[in-house]
């Protein structure tokens, strides 16, 4: 007690990283064995890996099931044995997510308590993170993000372990699973690149000398095996019509990032300071978490622009916030109590800053980034299963999870090609007429059509929407978007 009461900031951050992660443990009991998908991503996710594992998943997207891989081998080749041994079930993937989750907090941990020498400040560095609504929702589910980032987090904590012995080598293996997991997850391996090239040029050569020539040879061959299709899956699927969001949208994503974020982010901004001139940037000025806040900004708000892109993508510069943030709290903690010091005890701009972060932190402890299922949508759920249980037929869906479920087969994915057709990256003639034929028994929708544009939204284009109502009849609407 006696440590507490001469620590009482300190202490108060500490309790409220470990509700935090108490919280997030509760939510793990509670969402990993929801039998229903969170997010409309988990179902597809879900339904590609038992693909592979049937050895039914194929790379042609010119015949269907018109699927992308979308994202890399990693998660489906880490899945495979998962799924054989437990079953095609969602919870196998969120597994995946919450370890992958945990395995960053542990590396967090080690990482600010080798560079404070501080086994308190590493566990409130850990456990920071999860006061964030975006981390905590997206390590619950079956999604690629947290498993890459994982990736990343790991090659950053060897190579800050090594970076002064032969070692550091060893960092490039994980680096090279967070390429082959996600493409985008490279937030800490661009860090590593800018340190050793402005620090050690002889050992950034050879750190380059060894990852381009594994990488470059994992991405031939990977091509080589998928018969050429794989780049046309993992960088052509990521093409979109515009080349960002509107303003409306990038307003909302940021906010979604920035509001939780904003006191630790400004934080994390004292850190890197010193390496702002005027006019010019001094790069030496930079240690490498600081390199890895500069980078995840501009890597996870430049990808996260374009359509299709979501607060997901800000996964490692919130992991990057924290980590410098927590550079900097002891120092603001120190000042703030010297602020406090004297016959009038005033509470300055320190104590200020950190009572706002305290209420922001209070304001989102049980928040969530977006929308999870209620028992409406569980109903819907249900019914709809119902409804569609007797066909034998591909299904065209926005719910893929309540498909993947009771075994039934999904036809395509709608985003990829409506974008892809656009863009005239392919041919919708056999689909449009397969629309038109009405060889699907069922089509389920999100929203209805009655509410989306009549010349089409980034789902479905003009044509298909014309296609769907002209030779389809509305047999249920839930009271939840689906």
């Amino acid at each position: 007690m006696t440590w507490v009461k001469n620590n009482k900031l300190t202490s108060l951050l500490l309790f409220a990283c470990i509700g935090f992660g108490l919280y997030f443990i509760y939510e793990i009991i509670r969402w990993v064995p929801y039998p229903n998908q969170i997010d409309y991503g988990e179902g597809l996710i879900t339904y590609i890996n038992n693909m592979w594992v049937t050895g039914t998943w194929k790379w042609d997207m010119t015949v269907p099931p018109y699927l992308p891989l979308m994202y890399g081998v990693g998660e489906p080749l880490i899945s495979m044995p998962l799924i054989n041994m437990f079953g095609n079930e969602l919870w196998v993937g969120r597994l995946i997510s919450v370890v992958s989750a945990f395995i960053i907090i542990l590396m967090i941990y080690l990482i600010v308590k080798r560079l404070t020498s501080s086994k308190l400040w590493g566990l409130i560095g850990a456990l920071l993170p999860l006061s964030q609504p975006i981390i905590r929702d997206w390590a619950l589910m079956a999604r690629v993000d947290i498993l890459s980032v994982m990736f990343d987090m790991v090659g950053l904590y060897l190579f800050i372990r090594f970076r002064d012995s032969k070692h550091v080598y060893w960092s490039i293996i994980p680096f090279i699973f967070a390429i082959l997991t996600k493409m985008t997850a490279i937030a800490a391996l661009l860090a590593v690149l800018i340190y050793l090239l402005v620090n050690n040029r002889k050992v950034f050569l050879k750190f380059i000398g060894i990852l381009v020539p594994v990488v470059g040879g994992s991405l031939l061959t990977i091509q080589v095996m998928s018969g050429g299709y794989y780049f046309e899956h993992v960088i052509t699927a990521s093409r979109t019509i515009d080349l960002i969001w509107t303003w409306a949208v990038i307003q909302t994503n940021w906010v979604g990032v920035m509001l939780p974020l904003v006191i630790f982010f400004a934080l994390s901004t004292l850190y890197i300071k010193k390496g702002f001139g005027k006019w010019y940037i001094k790069l030496k000025s930079f240690d490498i978490l600081g390199l890895f806040l500069i980078c995840a900004f501009i890597i996870d708000f430049g990808s996260g622009l374009r359509p299709g892109g979501f607060i997901n993508y800000y996964l490692e510069f919130i992991f990057a916030t924290c980590l410098c943030a927590v550079m900097v709290i002891p120092k603001l903690f120190e000042r703030a109590g010297s602020q406090y010091q004297g016959e009038e005890k005033t509470v300055g701009s320190y104590g200020l800053l950190i009572g706002v972060m305290f209420v922001l932190m209070a304001f989102v402890s049980t928040k969530t980034a977006f929308p999870f299922p209620n028992e409406q949508y569980d109903k819907d759920v249900e019914v709809v299963t119902e409804i569609i249980s007797d066909t034998n037929e591909p299904v065209i869906t926005e719910n893929f999870g309540l498909v993947t479920n009771i075994g039934k087969d999904i036809y395509c994915e709608y985003f990829v090609i409506t974008h892809w057709t656009q863009l005239g990256l392919w041919d919708d003639t056999n689909y449009l007429k397969d629309y038109e034929s009405q060889k699907f028994d069922y089509i389920i929708l999100r929203v209805p059509l009655s509410k989306r544009p009549e010349n089409g939204d980034g789902h479905f284009p003009e044509n298909i929407m014309n296609a769907i109502r002209e030779n389809y009849t509305l047999v249920y609407e839930p009271e939840e978007n689906f």
